[in-house]
């Protein structure tokens, strides 16, 4: 698991490069592709952040047309940060060598199994997730 866990950040460092973004911009931005739109004190929470911090990482995303930040239709007080589509593009083409190796592997071993493996790194997560909020 250290091992995956290792090469996993690696290539997250490496796509953050690639793209030109800092580390936490980056961080970010695979959330709220992955995710779905986030209220900045979800970022801030996810991030480990400051308030001023995560404002100024929005601000360098927004000039970067990789986020967009509207108020919430459920509280108006609220906001939303969003996504953009540039963001999605981004977002793809960093993982793109990740995604072609994926859809081989998901072929040659077939639907069922592919299933299998995926449940199985679906649960592996789920552990991680598991052992990191127990402090294990």
């Amino acid at each position: 698991m250290r091992a995956l866990q290792t090469v996993l950040e690696d290539y997250d460092a490496a796509a953050s490069q690639r793209t030109g973004l800092g580390r936490n911009d980056w961080r970010c931005v695979r959330m709220l592709v992955e995710t779905g739109a986030a209220r900045p004190s979800a970022i801030q929470a996810a991030l480990g952040l400051t308030s001023g911090s995560v404002t100024a990482l929005l601000d360098r995303l927004e000039r970067r047309n990789l986020v967009q930040r509207a108020h919430d239709a459920s509280d108006r007080r609220a906001l939303l940060v969003y996504p953009t589509q540039a963001a999605r593009s981004l977002f793809e083409n960093a993982h793109a060598p990740l995604s072609q190796v994926t859809a081989r592997l998901s072929e040659r071993l077939g639907e069922d199994r592919s299933a299998v493996q995926i449940k199985q790194f679906t649960d592996c997560a789920r552990l991680v997730e598991w052992a990191g909020a127990k402090g294990m």
